[in-house]
């Protein structure tokens, strides 16, 4: 099995990678994706040819920048955790994250279990990151007792039960959140970025007879549409921004956007565009 799999990983590589290289390869090394803006139901950008958002380590490895020119990756820290925040206006946790270090998942941590944060456990973190990465998403409570447990017993689905309600005992704004974005999507069919990008639902199955497993498949995306796609939607901003930044102050050639994963942007800088003491300090 090990030979295997070490045979998939490098047969993948050649065939998505380096076999379909010559397809993609500008003069000069360079390679860049394709990126679509509107591929996603969420919103966030696709990757393709090749998709760089999945490339193995052997091959981020051998990508370098030029010569007299640095690499920088800049990306937001946490970006639906704060999305999500801000849309609820959850005060406390807003409070919170102006600590541009705060760990979101030790935040949750604290006030499920109550305790101070400098006093959250490996394995307080650990629960609180579970339903951080579950609720968003709409998990019920059999998935979060499988996330957490490993297994959807009674006994485990009750304790994952006590902890949901401990998760939202002190941001009931992000409870009302949740329920209202549910309550969009079940009245409306669609719901709302912050930005006014529009998602729409459809009850209905492909012999066109109204399915309940769709509808409670529409209202477990309704929240996290919401916050994944102001997130994205915030990204985009940024990206055109930048890209606005380069062009007004005459820097293509001195800033290259090379790259964009999800909420980060890679760039190649000419080294006599920045104080490279400063930033070699700084990272």
């Amino acid at each position: 099995v090990g030979l295997y799999r070490e045979y998939k990983d490098l047969s993948s590589l050649v065939t998505k990678f380096f076999g379909k290289l010559p397809d993609f390869m500008y003069p000069g090394g360079f390679f860049f994706s394709s990126f679509g803006q509107i591929s996603t139901a969420t919103g966030r950008m696709s990757c393709s040819r090749p998709n760089s958002q999945q490339l193995p380590k052997s091959v981020t490895k051998i990508i370098v920048p030029r010569d007299n020119y640095i690499e920088i990756d800049a990306d937001f820290s946490q970006i639906e955790y704060r999305t999500m925040t801000a849309l609820a206006m959850e005060a406390h946790l807003i409070e919170q994250f102006r600590d541009p270090d705060s760990d979101f998942h030790t935040i949750m941590a604290s006030v499920m279990y109550q305790v101070q944060y400098a006093s959250v456990t490996p394995e307080m973190r650990s629960s609180a990151k579970s339903f951080n990465f579950g609720i968003p998403y709409g998990m019920g409570l059999k998935s979060l007792s499988i996330l957490l447990f490993g297994d959807s017993t009674q006994e485990h689905v009750e304790k994952a039960k006590e902890l949901y309600e401990l998760y939202f005992k002190d941001q009931q704004n992000i409870r009302k959140f949740f329920d209202r974005a549910k309550e969009t999507a079940s009245v409306y069919k669609f719901n709302k970025t912050y930005f006014n990008r529009v998602r729409a639902y459809s009850f209905v199955d492909a012999e066109g007879n109204f399915s309940e497993a769709k509808k409670a498949m529409a209202l477990r995306q309704a929240g996290n549409f919401i916050i994944q796609g102001s997130s994205a939607d915030i990204f985009k901003i940024a990206v055109a921004r930048n890209f606005s930044f380069i062009r007004r102050n005459k820097l293509f050639g001195k800033i290259l956007i090379t790259n964009m994963v999800h909420d980060e942007m890679l760039f190649e800088v000419d080294c006599n565009c920045i104080n490279v003491k400063k930033a070699d300090r700084k990272s």
